[in-house]
């Protein structure tokens, strides 16, 4: 699941048949975490939002395929949109998250969050 950050909403393409969005149609509050525990040093982010599917199940095309090609390049550089077009036939959703929280954070967990041999 590809996710852009577009600086007013965060856009999500789930895949047509993902877990992910089965959930969403019983409930549109969501959080999605952007975290990298591997490198401390990149800044990590939690959106909490309202979630609305904009298209969808489409294939690979229109304003999906517009976003899917963005996230390829930032993902993937210049080449990324003919990765995504080798699956443009296969169904999938646009959905828009509009922020109600946004909380960012660098560095290595918090010790309040680690557990410990003595804690158990």
């Amino acid at each position: 699941m590809g996710r852009r950050w577009d600086g007013d909403v965060m856009w999500v393409i789930p895949r047509g048949r993902a877990s992910w969005y089965e959930n969403l149609s019983q409930e549109q509050r969501v959080c999605i975490l952007c975290a990298d525990d591997v490198n401390p040093e990149h800044t990590s982010v939690t959106v909490e939002g309202i979630a609305e599917v904009v298209e969808g199940p489409v294939r690979l095309i229109g304003r999906t395929k517009e976003i899917a090609d963005e996230m390829a390049v930032r993902y993937m550089g210049p080449d990324g949109p003919s990765y995504a077009a080798k699956t443009a036939d296969r169904l999938r959703f646009l959905v828009k998250v509009a922020p109600t929280r946004i909380t960012s954070w660098r560095g290595e967990w918090h010790p309040r969050y680690i557990i410990t041999e003595a804690d158990k």
